[in-house]
């Protein structure tokens, strides 16, 4: 998990995986979420599956900012999708992709 901020954070723009604030960091900013699959042999788990959810938050559409995270996926087949946050008034653009990552 501290692997995935560390890349995400490659982007420039500041990544967590805390997904509530009580005084939320200025924008724009990463949030990102996982829900991990173990597997392997009978007596070890040596294979984890991550879907992957990344979000950036902007206070405007930002095609060079949404750039910048989309060449982090290189080679990783995403999808994608946006939408505005009217009660915060900022836009919130949403990546999802599978991992699969040998233990």
């Amino acid at each position: 998990m501290r692997d995935l901020k560390v890349w995400l954070s490659t982007a420039g723009i500041p990544a967590t995986i805390e997904n509530s604030f009580i005084s939320p960091p200025a924008l724009p900013w990463l949030i990102f979420t996982t829900d991990d699959t173990y597997r392997g042999t009978d007596s070890e788990n040596v294979i984890v599956e991550r879907a992957v959810s990344v979000e950036l938050y902007t206070t405007k559409i930002n095609p060079e900012l949404e750039a910048q995270v989309e060449a982090l996926f290189t080679g990783i087949q995403f999808s994608k999708s946006r939408e505005w946050i009217a009660s915060e008034k900022f836009f919130m653009c949403v990546y999802d992709f599978d991992l699969i990552e040998k233990l």
